[in-house]
């Protein structure tokens, strides 16, 4: 059986908990100004809106609660169920564009699906970096346990 006893240590540099801070607060920011920008476009009907409204008031939650967790994190852990919630929220952020885009633009335009193809490549790659980030934490953090 696998143990992850390395997860409830303490965190010895906090830069990488720092930054994700910085990246969800700004985040944060951006879906709260798109969500005012949103309801400025489409205030005559919000319903058509709902689903767009929604995840971007969802993004802007959990980006500030990822923000918040982050920045009060010690344990790695804790950085780790933070960077997860980045995760969702850019997620559900890049859907909810994705999905205005192509009901405003339709879908007879090539275009409109290839740029839509190439941000969820972009996206997968953002995934990567996160697994990535994740592993470097875990490695750096066992070396130390040596």
């Amino acid at each position: 059986m696998v143990t992850f006893k390395y997860l409830k240590e303490d965190m010895p540099v906090h830069t990488e908990a720092d930054k994700l801070s910085n990246k969800a607060l700004i985040l944060s920011g951006f879906s709260f100004t798109a969500l005012t920008f949103v309801i400025g476009f489409y205030n005559q009907n919000l319903v058509n809106a709902s689903d767009l409204t929604a995840g971007l008031l969802f993004s802007t939650i959990t980006f500030l609660l990822t923000a918040e967790i982050a920045d009060s994190s010690i344990k790695i852990w804790e950085l780790v169920v933070a960077e997860t919630m980045y995760f969702v929220s850019a997620l559900v952020l890049l859907l909810g564009f994705m999905f205005f885009i192509w009901q405003k633009m339709g879908t007879a335009s090539y275009l409109v699906e290839s740029v839509l193809a190439i941000a969820f490549v972009f996206y997968i790659g953002l995934i990567l970096m996160m697994i990535r980030a994740v592993s470097v934490i875990v490695e750096r953090q066992s070396r130390r346990r040596k």
